[in-house]
């Protein structure tokens, strides 16, 4: 690119200025990651449906109704196993609870859209896609809805 200047020091990425923007790569989280991790959170909340309640189990977070699944709780980048550059397992399940399916969709929005400020480095989860990008796979992600039923 004719206009890139590529600032001295860091040494972590490639990193190049283009008029008042600054540009990093993406890294292992795209799109494709987003939409696989969407995917892998519907066959997670399917796969505890119909899970007992029962009332004297203890948990983390307390069950909030509608209990239909069994969430998770931190679905975030770093609690996701990722092998080429795709998510194949969640960890971490230590803030589990009965709950709606929608809370863990709505944490893992605020965990995987970059939904920061760009003045903070680093905390946005998904360097170098666009908020707009993000969204858009966003309105279409697999978690939202269970497989037979109509999105949320």
């Amino acid at each position: 690119m004719a206009d890139e200047e590529v600032p001295t020091g860091g040494g972590v990425n490639h990193v190049v200025r283009v008029g008042s923007t600054v540009r990093r790569p993406v890294g292992a989280w795209t799109d494709d990651a987003l939409t696989a991790v969407g995917a892998l959170l519907r066959d997670y909340h399917d796969a505890t449906l119909g899970f007992p309640a029962d009332p004297d189990l203890s948990w983390y977070f307390p069950p909030v109704g509608p209990a239909e699944v069994i969430c998770h709780g931190d679905v975030a980048t770093y609690n996701c196993v990722f092998r080429d550059g795709l998510p194949v397992a969640f960890i971490d399940f230590d803030t589990a609870h009965p709950g709606p399916r929608i809370w863990d969709v709505a944490y893992a929005a605020y965990r995987f859209v970059s939904l920061s400020d760009p003045r903070h480095e680093g905390v946005g989860s998904w360097p170098g896609a666009t908020t707009g990008s993000t969204m858009r796979t966003w309105r279409t992600w697999p978690a939202a809805s269970p497989r037979s039923g109509p999105p949320l």
